[in-house]
C-alpha cells in the first residue's frame, strides 16, 4: 500500500514578477475551492537551487512531489482557480491530465492555432496547467527539456505534446465539454482577453458561450499587472472579488 499523499497543488515563479503575475492571487484562489489541498509556491532561490534555465523548469517543480503525493497539478503563476476543479480530481486511471491550447474556433486566440508534431488542434495541450500521476512521464519530459527543450519554439510546451502520445493522457476542457480551462477559453477580435467581457455568473459559476469556466489563464508570457479585473464585466469582477479575498 502506497503511503503517498493524495493531490498537491504546484507553481513557480520569478521573485520579481511575484505580485504583477497574480501568484498570490492563484494560491487564494486554490484555497477557495480546495482548501484540503496543499499549494506550494517555488520562488527565484527554489528555481536556482535546481540549477536549470526558468523556461524549462516545470517538470522540475513537478518533480520535487512527485515522491510525496499520487497527484500533482502545476499551475502557471497567472491564473485563478474560478471554480472546483472536479474533472481533474475525479480523473482516474490517467497519467497526463491537460488542458487545450486553442479554442472552439480552432484559434489561438486572436492567433492562428498552433499544432505540431501531428498533434490536431483540438488535442495539443497548453503547459499551463499539467497533473499527473506518473513519475516515468515527469522524468522524459526533464530529460526531454535539458536534452533539447531550449532549442524548441514553445520550449517545454514542445516538448510535453510531443512525448504525450506515449502515455494514457486525458483532456478535461476538450471540445466536446462544458468547461473552459484556461486559454480554451481565450478570443477575440483585438486581443486574446476580449472574451473576458463576456463572462457572466450563474449563480456562483463563471459561464461564457454556455460552458462553466474552472480557470482563468491570461497566458501571453511576462508583462504587468495580469488579470487585472478592469478586463471583466462588473458581474464577474465582484465573484472574483469574492474568491480572492
Amino acid at each position: 500500500m502506497s503511503n503517498k499523499k493524495t493531490i498537491a497543488f504546484c507553481t513557480n515563479i520569478s521573485d520579481e514578477y511575484m505580485h504583477s503575475m497574480g501568484a498570490y492571487n492563484l494560491q487564494k484562489s486554490a484555497r477557495y475551492f480546495h482548501p484540503d489541498i496543499p499549494f506550494y509556491m517555488y520562488k527565484t532561490k527554489d528555481i536556482e537551487a535546481l540549477n536549470i534555465p526558468l523556461p524549462i523548469a516545470m517538470p522540475f517543480v513537478i518533480s520535487k512531489l512527485m515522491d510525496e503525493y499520487e497527484m500533482v497539478i502545476r499551475i502557471d503563476a497567472d491564473s485563478l482557480i474560478v471554480g472546483p476543479l472536479d474533472e481533474i480530481l475525479n480523473a482516474k486511471g490517467y497519467d497526463v491530465i491537460g488542458v487545450r491550447n486553442n479554442n472552439d474556433f480552432g484559434k489561438a486566440g486572436v492567433d492562428d492555432a498552433i499544432a505540431q508534431f501531428n498533434v490536431g488542434i483540438f488535442q495539443y495541450l497548453n503547459a499551463g496547467l499539467v497533473a499527473t500521476t506518473s513519475r516515468e512521464f515527469v522524468d522524459e519530459w526533464m530529460d526531454a527539456n535539458l536534452s533539447f527543450g531550449t532549442m524548441l519554439p514553445f520550449g517545454e510546451q514542445t516538448v510535453l505534446n510531443a512525448i504525450k502520445r506515449k502515455y494514457n493522457t486525458l483532456i478535461v476542457d476538450g471540445l466536446g465539454t462544458n468547461v473552459y480551462y484556461g486559454v480554451s477559453g481565450l478570443y477575440g477580435s483585438t486581443t486574446h482577453w476580449d472574451s473576458w467581457k463576456d463572462i457572466l455568473v450563474e449563480d456562483t459559476a463563471l459561464k461564457l458561450r454556455g460552458k462553466t469556466i474552472k480557470v482563468l489563464h491570461h497566458a501571453g508570457g511576462f508583462k504587468e499587472h495580469k488579470l487585472g479585473l478592469y478586463m471583466f464585466s462588473s458581474q464577474a469582477r465582484e465573484r472574483i472579488e469574492e474568491i480572492i479575498q
